[in-house]
């Protein structure tokens, strides 16, 4: 094993940064951060508009991943770190 190698992250930060510029709609965004964070609507819509936003802290790697994803698809722009 090689000392001084870094292990992967086993807790990140879910960071929103705003809208996908080819995506218009920002409702299908603000509905998919209402069910990962667990907001109410106007929340959810709050951290859209006042982007870049923390959607999750001290998530899971796989769980951030697979959150990430999910905003990508719906028209999000998405960082973990």
């Amino acid at each position: 094993m090689l000392k001084g190698k870094s292990k992967e992250p086993t807790e990140v930060t879910l960071i929103f940064k705003g809208l996908a510029p080819t995506k218009h709609s920002s409702v299908r965004v603000i509905k998919a951060i209402e069910e990962i964070a667990g907001l109410e609507l106007i929340d959810s819509r709050k951290l859209v508009t006042n982007a870049p936003s923390i959607i999750k802290e001290k998530a899971p790697l796989a769980e951030a991943e697979k959150y990430k994803a999910m905003l990508v698809e719906t028209g999000g722009v998405v960082e973990i770190k």
